[in-house]
């Protein structure tokens, strides 16, 4: 399944990753103070389950149609550390099949439902995609991000590695997934523990 990702969107990705020593020194400052915390959205994965839809639509029209499927979680560092929120979110690493839609024949969103309904996907209670879980901005289709809803995108975009982090992880692989940095940077980050003191890798462990 090959993937191209919009240079739109990941020109404001690669915008916010920070260096990965400046990742894991606010990793320790948040987890440290507590100060560190993001409000993000979250699709309800009994929603998703159910979802009769071909493909995922962006966030703006998904809340539109269906506001009682979302759910806003405020994340902090210190429960990254502690794997609060291991059991219950997933998070989505995936490529972009086109610049306007990143899954136009839903074979993503097939492969999310199949996890979700599997044994090891049952006890996720909310799930987080970029798509569909912060203001998209595709002017060529229509969509117009607000001034409000590029303040949001910006917030979670530059806090997105609690979600990588502290979340169960399903990564949705490709060839073109190796192609970019993005995408590697969060199954990277997927493999790692956070811990007090920054990051150690989470290779051979139970998790």
């Amino acid at each position: 399944m090959g993937c191209a990702a919009s240079k739109h969107a990941l020109a404001e990705r690669e915008e916010a990753i920070p260096p990965v020593g400046a990742a894991t020194k606010l990793l320790t400052a948040g987890s440290s103070t507590g100060a560190a915390t993001c409000r993000f959205w979250m699709i309800k994965a009994d929603f998703l389950r159910t979802f009769s839809g071909t493909n995922l639509p962006f966030f703006q029209e998904l809340r539109a149609k269906h506001p009682s499927a979302f759910m806003e979680k405020t994340i902090s560092y210190e429960e990254v550390v502690c794997g609060k929120h291991v059991e219950k979110i997933l998070s989505i690493s995936h490529r972009w099949m086109l610049p306007t839609q990143p899954d136009p024949d839903g074979e993503q969103l097939e492969a999310i439902k199949a996890f979700l309904v599997s044994s090891a996907g049952k006890r996720i209670e909310l799930v987080w995609i970029d798509g569909g879980s912060m203001p998209q901005h595709q002017p060529t289709i229509g969509l117009i991000r607000s001034d409000e809803g590029t303040a949001d995108f910006k917030t979670m975009l530059s806090q997105v590695n609690m979600l990588y982090l502290g979340t169960t992880v399903l990564i949705l692989f490709d060839l073109s997934y190796l192609s970019r940095f993005w995408t590697q940077f969060e199954a990277w980050l997927s493999m790692q523990f956070a811990t007090p003191s920054g990051l150690k890798s989470a290779v051979g462990t139970k998790n």
